[in-house]
């Protein structure tokens, strides 16, 4: 069988790239629709508006974190069934890319050892991974920094069977209006729906790598995505960093997956107008 090797040093090398990136420089997409939101007249979201505009443009030219959240260290992890990583592990070099990073870069380190026992690791580890093995000899790499204040305002829940797409729309306005200011609005909204307790949220996370403006290839699921924005900014009442003026979410994600017949997980994971990510394929 053929195995393409990858040196550790090379995965190292690319992570630690990403997370530079993704800190201090907005993907175009975000930015784009950052340029375009609706700030829904003159008045207080306007004005903060032009504050975000202001802080990305600071945050690239001075090579500064866009937040000073700078987040847990997410990683999406596509790899080929082919790909053997030479001195090391896969895990072990996603790790050690987010330690140096975060510390060579001075970027907070916002990871504690235990919920319990609130100790810094000192090294923003560990970072959190996600795995897919599928077919090939490429490896991709996706990474985001994802911070507290967004995080913190996500939402899990069990529907019934019956349930249908007004349910999934109240629930995904409902956990909005209950985030209000606090994940700093305008949102990207990452909505996971089906699979199982652990699957949903993870479908959620995931849907948050898609780029503005990518619609689902189902078209029901891309019609719910845009119905969704449509609906949060109707009917929130939340508006840019809370003003209750201008759009409150930029643009939604949906994922799926199969469920056992007598379930309907959905799984709203929130993120801020600071949208950070990137990605690269070895």
């Amino acid at each position: 069988m053929f195995c393409r090797s990858i040196p550790y040093k090379a995965v190292v090398r690319a992570a630690g790239n990403l997370i530079r990136e993704a800190s201090f420089y907005l993907p175009e997409g975000v930015r784009k629709s950052l340029e375009e939101a609706d700030p829904g007249g003159e008045g207080p979201g306007r004005e903060a508006l032009e504050l975000i505009k202001k802080n990305i443009e600071a945050a690239g030219e001075g090579k500064v974190p866009l937040c000073q959240d700078t987040g847990l260290a997410f990683f999406y992890v596509r790899a080929g069934s082919s790909v053997v990583i030479e001195g090391g592990t896969l895990e072990g070099a996603l790790n050690e890319a987010t330690a140096a990073m975060y510390t060579s870069l001075y970027l907070r380190k916002s990871v504690v050892e235990s919920p319990l026992r609130r100790v810094n690791t000192g090294r923003n580890t560990p970072a959190v991974i996600h795995y897919e093995i599928v077919e090939g000899d490429e490896l991709e790499i996706r990474f985001m920094a994802k911070g507290g204040g967004s995080e913190n305002k996500s939402r899990m829940a069990m529907l019934t069977p019956h349930a249908g797409k007004e349910d999934v729309l109240r629930f995904v306005l409902e956990t909005v209006q209950a985030a209000g200011p606090d994940p700093c609005p305008p949102l990207f909204l990452g909505v996971g729906l089906g699979g199982s307790f652990d699957t949903a949220p993870w479908l959620a996370k995931k849907a948050l790598f898609r780029r503005p403006g990518e619609r689902h290839p189902d078209a029901v699921l891309a019609d719910l995505e845009e119905e969704i924005t449509h609906i949060v900014n109707l009917k929130s009442g939340v508006g840019i960093q809370g003003f209750g003026q201008g759009v409150t979410v930029l643009d939604t994600f949906i994922e799926e997956a199969p469920c056992h017949i007598a379930s309907f997980p959905v799984a709203v994971n929130i993120n801020c107008h600071s949208a950070r990510y990137a990605g690269v394929v070895l």
